[in-house]
């Protein structure tokens, strides 16, 4: 049994396959949520796409689908790259405490 869709994602694979390159190429550009669904819910082998852009026609969906929580994981991974920078230990040797049994010799001060 075909799943509920799956029939037209197909159909519209179809069409695209059919057309010259550039009709396809400008079909995907147009972010048209029913070709981006077909496109991308298919193997790469059944779509007669360019690889290119069917990485720029998923980075849009992504984008356009996960927009907010990409920029507030961008912001954390931006924070945590900081703090990690000011946590990290001094270069210049003399700081450590090689002889603390407490930390294992890995006590910065």
């Amino acid at each position: 049994m075909t799943a509920p869709g799956e029939m037209q994602r197909r159909e519209v694979r179809e069409r695209l396959n059919a057309m010259p390159k550039e009709k396809q190429i400008a079909a995907v550009h147009s972010l048209d949520p029913s070709i981006l669904d077909a496109v991308l819910s298919a193997p790469r082998v059944l779509v007669d796409i360019p690889s290119d852009v069917l990485d720029m026609a998923e980075s849009e969906m992504v984008k356009k689908l996960y927009g907010d929580e990409q920029s507030v994981l961008a912001d954390l991974d931006s924070a945590r790259a900081g703090t990690a920078r000011s946590l990290s230990p001094p270069s210049s040797p003399g700081f450590a405490r090689p002889n603390c049994a407490a930390c294992g010799g890995a006590m910065w001060i």
